[in-house]
């Protein structure tokens, strides 16, 4: 996870607009800002559920807590994050991005959407009953 240390990753939309980034807070472990244009707009947590005693098929990292800031929700940016947040994950170990175990609603909503637009799969329950989801493999054969 070090990589992530690197300048801020942002991806571009078509029109070569910036959409989400990210990098490591300074000063912390596994805390990193959300940046927007330059602009730090909120911050999440990772965790390497292998390091954690967790064992699965496939290899992933899950996302803990998210905030973004109130005046940027709505837009889209979280779900944006998440697909950029798993592509630069899978480019650089080849793990994909999962739901934690104590998802807030509108971390649900999130999910859900990416769900419906087939970027993910559902990949379990939680501890709370709710649907855990993981972005995957596009070669990889989904039920």
């Amino acid at each position: 996870m070090e990589k992530l240390n690197q300048n801020p990753q942002e991806s571009s939309n078509p029109n070569n607009e910036i959409l989400v980034g990210f990098e490591r807070k300074k000063g912390t472990v596994g805390v990193f800002e959300i940046i927007l244009k330059g602009q730090k707009i909120g911050r999440f947590t990772l965790f390497d559920p292998e390091k954690m005693g967790r064992k699965t098929d496939v290899r992933v990292k899950q996302i803990g807590y998210v905030n973004i800031d109130d005046e940027f929700r709505g837009k889209g940016l979280g779900k944006q994050f998440y697909v950029n947040l798993n592509d630069y994950l899978h480019e650089q170990d080849g793990t994909f991005l999962e739901s934690g175990d104590d998802t807030t609603n509108s971390a649900d909503r999130v999910w859900e959407s990416l769900f419906e637009d087939g970027l993910v799969i559902k990949s379990g329950t939680t501890v709370n009953g709710k649907d855990s989801f993981r972005f995957y493999d596009k070669n990889e054969l989904v039920p």
